[in-house]
């Protein structure tokens, strides 16, 4: 029962994490995109 919980926390904290990256990722290219647009004008 306990190693079954940690199993699930570990996980959950993963998905945290991979939801995490993508925000992160999401915001660098938004970035990437805005400074970008800034250079071509």
């Amino acid at each position: 029962m306990d190693r079954k919980r940690k199993l699930l926390t570990h996980f959950s904290y993963d998905m945290d994490a991979i939801s995490t990256m993508q925000l992160i990722y999401e915001f660098i290219c938004c970035l990437h995109l805005k400074y970008l647009g800034h250079n071509v004008v």
